[in-house]
């Protein structure tokens, strides 16, 4: 349940900063995203479901291509045949992926990511390929992120915080990070989800579950594990009251 989670958090900065913040760059680094529409309730915007029934085509077009590349490849050949051509066959399904995380981003880049830190039931090819990949994005505007920052803390920015920067300090791939400054002079790291993202998630997830279907039969190694398990890892990256939590205890 994705709405479980707040979807922002604002808590003093330690010497142990949250993962987001561990990525930090200086503001001209960030290059602002292109602006999304407004986002007050939680119904699709138009704009939302072109975008997602493109990120959909990309993900099943690659992903009959990854299940033909095996198949024609593979079939009929001997084991010791097969052994010698999967290194190349992963490295080409490798880089396909890569070119679907960095098209849709989002969390199809932290899917690529999950992929490289689970390690052992990964070809070693798929690791190489997509361990290029780093967890920052485009910022956005901070009008459309103030809209997540008032529904989340039931009141007004302005009533809770003295200022608050509006550039943020760093972009990743869920939510960006801004320095602010609460009434009584407490000065914190203000971490928003984006507009719409819990949305898009739900989307997504079940269109890479689907891809997984479509081409896992091909595959020499199960992948069916990989959404599962990469739905528990979503729901503790998106836990930002934990992760502020977890904070506190290290500082």
């Amino acid at each position: 349940a994705w709405d479980a989670t707040r979807r922002a958090t604002a808590h003093e900065p330690t010497a142990h900063p949250p993962q987001t913040r561990q990525k930090q760059q200086r503001h001209p680094a960030l290059p602002q995203g292109p602006p999304q529409p407004p986002v007050a309730s939680l119904g699709f915007h138009k704009m939302d479901m072109v975008s997602g029934m493109m990120r959909s085509q990309l993900v099943i077009e690659a992903a009959k291509s990854i299940r033909e590349d095996y198949r024609k490849s593979l079939d009929g050949l001997k084991a010791s045949a097969k052994e010698r051509l999967l290194p190349e066959i992963h490295r080409r399904s490798a880089e396909k992926l890569l070119d679907i995380a960095r098209k849709n981003r989002g969390i199809y880049n932290k899917a690529a990511q999950f992929v490289c830190s689970v390690r052992g039931p990964v070809p070693k090819e798929y690791i190489d390929v997509l361990s290029v990949l780093t967890d920052q994005a485009p910022f956005q505007p901070f009008d459309q992120m103030e809209t997540v920052l008032t529904e989340e803390l039931k009141a007004p920015v302005s009533e809770l915080f003295e200022s608050i920067e509006r550039i943020p300090i760093a972009a990743a791939s869920l939510a960006q990070v801004h320095i602010g400054r609460l009434k009584d002079g407490t000065k914190v790291a203000v971490k928003i989800q984006y507009p719409g993202l819990q949305q898009q998630m739900a989307v997504d997830l079940q269109v890479i579950e689907t891809a997984l279907m479509m081409f896992s039969s091909s595959l020499p190694f199960d992948m069916r594990w990989l959404v599962r398990d990469f739905r528990e890892y979503l729901a503790r990256e998106c836990d930002f009251e934990l992760e502020a939590e977890n904070a506190k205890k290290v500082s």
